[in-house]
């Protein structure tokens, strides 16, 4: 099975509350715009797209060891 997957981090709750300030005041301009919701919202470090069951393993692996030792 594949799975589309990136690495990415998630967004402090006072960077999502100005986010969703801002969606607010653009919103105002009837742009063709589709603003994800609050959920959705991160930051891509990178985008690893469609990768086997193993692959998504090692990644998990690799990730995890990487990031022991950070916050």
């Amino acid at each position: 099975m594949n799975h589309r997957v990136f690495i990415g981090l998630s967004v402090p709750r006072n960077i999502i509350t100005d986010i969703q300030s801002l969606q607010l005041k653009l919103g105002k301009f009837d742009w063709p715009v589709v603003w994800e919701p609050e959920e959705k919202l991160h930051i891509t470090l990178r985008f690893l797209g469609d990768i086997t069951d193993n692959q998504l393993e090692r990644v998990k692996e690799i990730t995890e060891r990487i990031t022991a030792d950070t916050k």
